[in-house]
């Protein structure tokens, strides 16, 4: 989560990459010699594979709502791929709106 914050700040990527492959080389894998953000994704979704992460990371990424993986179901409705909020949110929060189809 550091690399990737680094990296998207543009600050200190140096970093970020040596981050990265502290846990690449922890895994046994070959070191990144360049990082981008789709490296960083992918490296996300291998590492935490059993941990519930990787709806939210693409979604963060912007590669959830592409038609290999949202439309593997044959659903069109881009609305249900996002949760509602909670009505006690929307409640104690006046400036919150309701995401679209709910």
């Amino acid at each position: 989560m550091k690399a990737e914050a680094l990296y998207r700040l543009g600050q200190n990527t140096d970093e970020a990459l040596r981050l990265v492959n502290l846990v690449r080389t922890r895994s046994n894998c070959a070191p990144f010699t360049e990082l981008s953000l789709d490296k960083i994704e992918k490296e996300r979704a291998r590492e935490f594979i059993w941990e519930n992460q990787r709806r939210k990371d693409m979604i963060r990424f912007g590669s959830f709502f592409t038609e290999k993986t949202f439309y593997a179901d044959g659903n069109t409705d881009k609305t249900k791929a996002i949760y509602p909020i909670p009505a006690q949110q929307i409640n104690a929060n006046p400036n919150l709106k309701q995401n679209p189809g709910y």
